[in-house]
C-alpha cells in the first residue's frame, strides 16, 4: 500500500519453483489486496549474483 516508501530486496530464482493450484491459492489468500504500482529504478542497483 503507499506510498511504497520502505526498501524492498527482491531475490530472483535461477531456478523456477512450482506451486500446485491450492498452494497458489493459499498464498494470494495471505496476501490480499497486496498490489503496489510500479516505482522508478531511480538511484538503485539491479545486480546479479549467484
Amino acid at each position: 500500500t503507499p506510498p511504497c516508501t520502505e526498501g524492498v530486496r527482491w531475490i530472483v530464482l535461477e531456478d523456477p519453483i512450482e506451486l500446485g493450484a491450492d498452494q497458489l491459492a493459499d498464498l494470494e489468500a495471505a496476501h490480499v489486496e497486496n498490489a503496489r504500482p510500479v516505482q522508478p529504478l531511480g538511484d538503485r542497483t539491479v545486480r546479479h549474483t549467484l
